[in-house]
């Protein structure tokens, strides 16, 4: 998980699709830590449909990377601590965020 931060934080901010996988790669590897192997099975798909939104996302929407980071960060810190509470909290709030971005992007397609 950390090395995913990471390489979010290094990203070429112009490599949009490859800031996107990056998103992708940190959910699906906390998923996959989890231990649920119901959720990667759930989450894999979804992410496979998505990938030209959330490139779009990395795109047009200027806070979008510097959010996932933040988040990203926030969840790692609290699953370090073993703080199971903050980390659920941080990904709602994170997914909040993501599907506003979503939302912005969708609403120009249209």
């Amino acid at each position: 998980l950390k090395k995913s931060v990471e390489s979010l934080e290094k990203c070429n901010k112009s490599d949009v699709r490859k800031e996107g996988d990056l998103d992708r790669q940190f959910h699906l590897i906390l998923a996959k830590a989890s231990g649920n192997q119901v959720i990667p099975l759930i989450i894999d798909p979804i992410f496979q449909l998505m990938p030209r939104i959330r490139t779009l996302v990395y795109a047009k929407v200027d806070q979008a990377k510097s959010s996932a980071i933040e988040y990203h960060n926030k969840i790692l810190n609290a699953i370090i601590e073993r703080d199971g509470d903050t980390a659920f909290e941080m990904m709602k709030e994170h997914l909040k965020i993501a599907e506003a971005h979503s939302k912005e992007i969708a609403k120009d397609l249209k």
